[in-house]
């Protein structure tokens, strides 16, 4: 009979196991006391760089307290939303330093009871009292045989509104309409009878027959109704923008071609223009003189400085 001999356990004596676990314990004291100085460096710099800042403040910044008076006075600071006046009101521009001088604000703008909405199927605009909510007028937003599809509007200073027609880019340009704010005395009595010939409801549209493409390149001399006051081609095409500057002039962009005119708000005349890489899908200027205008593509945002003279722009992507 043969029996297996008994195998040998293999394992770690209990002097070499308190070894290894005495060299983990002096290991992990080790890099303790590294992350314990580590951070004792980081939090003194830290704490000498915010000293050093605050010595700084301290000695460059001064409080000081004065008394404005005088017109001088005033114009140290630059007035936002006030007028610099003397008692008598009269602007501190036109007057001495010395003059004593006070703050004053403006008065608030008109209130219009209307709005203006583009009827884009039927190529008009209507104007609604927005008390009552009666139609009081529909008009065309372009001549006979041109491009109309009206979208974006704005309303001037005066409670006229300009609207832009994204249907039209013939020859390489697009167009927009004023129509005047009759309650407003904003129309003209073009043929001379005494009256301002006008809509006066829905469905009461006026012909603007356009014969022989008079109207065409701009202007309302065929239009019936005497509240189209402007209608100007404009270098932007499929026009989406449209916004009123402080001076009542109006800036127009279109998506078609990105192209942006400021047209003069009483004529239709071109002032300035620019070509921008984006914009032209909808916009309005800041209490800054800026012009932001939307793309249709995502991510692009213009903004356009107008007080600057070559009109540079700087496109958000």
């Amino acid at each position: 009979m043969r029996f297996a001999r008994p195998r040998k356990k293999v394992g770690v004596s209990p002097q070499k196991a308190g070894n290894n676990s005495d060299q983990g314990r002096l290991a992990e004291m080790d890099r303790f006391q590294s992350y314990f100085r580590l951070t004792i460096s980081v939090l003194f710099i830290l704490a000498v760089v915010a000293l050093l800042g605050a010595s700084e403040v301290t000695s460059s910044t001064r409080i000081t307290r004065a008394t404005f008076t005088t017109c001088a006075d005033f114009k140290i600071g630059t007035p936002q939303g006030v007028k610099l006046v003397d008692a008598s009101s009269k602007d501190c521009k036109d007057l001495a330093g010395s003059t004593d001088a006070q703050l004053q604000l403006p008065p608030p703008p008109p209130v219009f009871p209307f709005i203006w909405i583009a009827l884009s199927a039927r190529g008009t605009i209507v104007k609604v009292n927005t008390e009552t909510g009666k139609i009081l007028g529909e008009y065309h937003s372009a001549p006979d045989r041109r491009g109309m599809d009206p979208s974006r509007t704005t309303v001037d200073l005066n409670g006229n509104v300009w609207v832009a027609n994204r249907a039209e880019d013939s020859e390489g340009k697009g167009s927009v309409v004023k129509i005047g704010l009759k309650e407003a005395n904003q129309c003209v009595d073009r043929n001379g009878n005494g009256v301002i010939d006008t809509s006066t409801g829905l469905g009461d549209v006026k012909p603007w027959l356009n014969p022989g493409g008079v109207d065409d390149n701009g202007g309302v001399s065929s239009a019936q109704d005497e509240c189209i006051l402007v209608y100007a081609r404009v270098n932007g095409t499929k026009t989406r923008t449209v916004a009123v500057d402080v001076n009542n002039d109006v800036w127009v962009g279109g998506l078609g071609n990105r192209k942006h005119d400021l047209i003069d708000g009483k004529t239709g005349a071109i002032k300035r223009s620019a070509s921008p890489p984006c914009g032209g899908y909808g916009g309005l200027i800041d209490g800054n003189g800026v012009l932001w205008s939307a793309s249709l593509d995502p991510g692009e945002l213009l903004r356009l400085i107008l007080a600057l003279t070559h009109l540079p722009s700087l496109a958000f992507l």
